[in-house]
């Protein structure tokens, strides 16, 4: 399934299926916050409910939103780059032996 370097968009979206394994794979890299304080002190939690995703404070009076990529690397970058990295990242993943999803251990060629 990996011979190639270049993929095609099958193979991201079985590597990949939805928005919130994108998420949680980007997190998991390091690459976008795992949790995020809000300027008032408080936390923010994850809204996948809405179109874009992004942090919301939790406390009532403030309710600030802010951007899921704003404050990192991805901050201001096209979405199809972005799901580049993902891919890349869920290959390198793949290639350490560290899968999940029920893909199947084929040979890599370098």
């Amino acid at each position: 399934m990996f011979g190639r370097t270049s993929t095609n968009s099958s193979v991201m979206n079985e590597l990949i299926p939805d928005e919130p394994s994108a998420i949680a794979l980007l997190q998991a890299k390091g690459i976008l916050h795992q949790q995020r304080p809000c300027d008032c002190g408080e936390g923010m939690s994850l809204s996948l409910n809405g179109r874009p995703a992004r942090w919301r404070c939790q406390r009532a009076r403030c309710r600030k939103q802010v951007s899921l990529r704003a404050g990192t690397c991805l901050e201001g970058k096209d979405a199809d780059k972005i799901r580049a990295c993902e891919l890349r990242c869920e290959i390198h993943r793949y290639q350490a032996g560290i899968h999940q999803g029920g893909l199947v251990r084929t040979r890599l060629e370098p």
